[in-house]
């Protein structure tokens, strides 16, 4: 089972797709104790991916993956806490046979960043990166400890300059709480005058969409550039304000779409992208109880080709998830 992966083309030709893959048969219920980064290769992005590798082993948890257009490097931020290897679940047939002895060990997660020179790797030792986050925001306690989980997404510059989105998540302090009260998950933004000295990284304190009741937005993804209007990017959230992950309400605002006319420092929240319904080209469609961490996949001209959610498909104990690949544009019946 999987959640959500980050799919370039590499310069072989081929769709290469980093996601965290949970072990031992578990789903998304045991995403804090089961997760680990894999690599997976297609002819096409909407094609069978083939895992040909871990990347990085329990635990460790959101890739996101993007390129540095000056070098040609590859750039990969995710979370990670390696002292949870042995923590993990053991699942079977959707039910939970042996659980973790520490199922919140999400706490101890910290963020890093890899770079490899191409996306076969080798990736780079990671290099921790919490400091400019903490320095901003502190991060938030929860009733068992600090959440770090800062969901980080970057696009970077020909000239090595770096825009990005995190977020703060779950408990906030009074200057952080939403007007609707409960959780919340808070986007922020970050930028660096070069991705590579993490002394040049600038996060904001401000909340970018300070409106939003409980429970807010996280998972930002694939900033991209407009290609038809310069100056203009784009990011897709999943929206929690139908629910802070709870599949079994009727989620209507699941997908989430902002944009910047200002590099990256203030965004426009336009609404709802998507929803839980998938439609195939035979007619067909599935409404899913989760669809989380929508990446998106550019083509050729820049422009969005694909959307790659995460899903979960069962309200098993384990909540059994996939992910998916779904073309933009080229079905109407899609939603």
């Amino acid at each position: 089972m999987s959640w959500g992966g980050t799919v370039n083309k590499g310069d072989d030709g081929r769709r290469h797709m980093y996601v965290a893959q949970f072990t031992r048969h578990c789903g998304f219920d045991q995403w804090a104790t089961n997760s680990r980064i894999v690599h997976a290769v297609a002819d096409a992005a909407d094609g069978q991916y083939e895992v040909n590798s871990t990347v990085w082993p329990v635990f460790a948890h959101n890739p996101t993956v993007v390129r540095a257009p000056a070098t040609g490097e590859w750039v990969m931020t995710f979370v990670a806490n390696a002292s949870a290897a042995g923590l993990q679940a053991t699942c079977s047939d959707g039910s939970v046979v042996v659980n973790s002895s520490d199922p919140m060990a999400h706490p101890l997660q910290r963020n890093f960043m890899s770079v490899a020179p191409t996306l076969d790797g080798p990736w780079s030792d990671p290099l921790p990166i919490d400091q400019p986050f903490e320095a901003a925001v502190p991060s938030w306690r929860m009733p068992y400890g600090r959440n770090r989980n800062t969901n980080l997404v970057l696009a970077i510059a020909p000239d090595n300059s770096m825009m990005g989105l995190w977020r703060r998540c779950c408990s906030p302090p009074p200057e952080y709480s939403p007007p609707g009260g409960g959780g919340a998950s808070v986007i922020f933004t970050v930028h660096a005058s070069d991705w590579r000295d993490l002394s040049t990284w600038r996060a904001n304190s401000t909340a970018v969409f300070p409106q939003l009741p409980a429970n807010g937005y996280e998972d930002p993804s694939t900033i991209w550039h407009d290609p038809k209007r310069p100056g203009v990017v784009h990011a897709l959230f999943h929206s929690m304000l139908d629910g802070w992950h709870r599949p079994e309400t009727n989620n209507t605002q699941v997908g989430a779409h902002a944009y910047s006319t200002d590099g990256g420092r203030s965004w426009v929240d336009t609404g709802i992208a998507f929803n839980l319904t998938v439609a195939y080209t035979d007619g067909s469609a599935t409404t899913f109880v989760q669809r989380e961490r929508p990446h998106v996949v550019l083509g050729a001209a820049g422009e969005p080709s694909h959307l790659v959610p995460a899903v979960t498909y069962s309200l098993l104990p384990t909540l059994p998830t996939c992910t998916i690949v779904q073309p933009i544009n080229t079905n109407p019946r899609a939603t």
